[in-house]
């Protein structure tokens, strides 16, 4: 059932994402490697910009984190961002996303 959410996801975001310059690099995503791409935070921050354009700064979001603390930065953003739009995050934490844990990468997409 796992791998069926991640093919999913994965064609989800290469269709919401196909025009988006900012994440270019990143798109289209191979559902094998789904939790890499997400684990640095640009994807998901694009991704809140598409529901809400400019929620999200992204001159703030660094496109090529260099370390832990970047791309922890990005995922907070888009936690932030997420929880500013309505949505519960409850239990997910940028470390979570960064450390590549599915249930949280899977729970925060769903």
């Amino acid at each position: 059932k796992k791998d069926v959410q991640v093919h999913l996801i994965a064609k989800h975001l290469n269709r919401i994402l196909a025009d988006d310059s900012f994440v270019s690099e990143y798109i289209p995503i191979d559902p094998e490697d789904i939790l890499n791409v997400l684990s640095n935070g640009v994807v998901f921050c694009a991704l809140i910009n598409k529901i809400s354009p400019s929620i999200i700064n992204l001159r703030h979001v660094k496109k090529k984190p260099r370390n832990m603390y970047e791309a922890t930065q990005n995922q907070q953003l888009a936690i932030n961002s997420a929880i500013r739009l309505g949505c519960k995050v409850v239990g997910i934490t940028a470390i979570d996303l960064y450390e590549k844990k599915s249930f949280a990468i899977l729970g925060i997409l769903w």
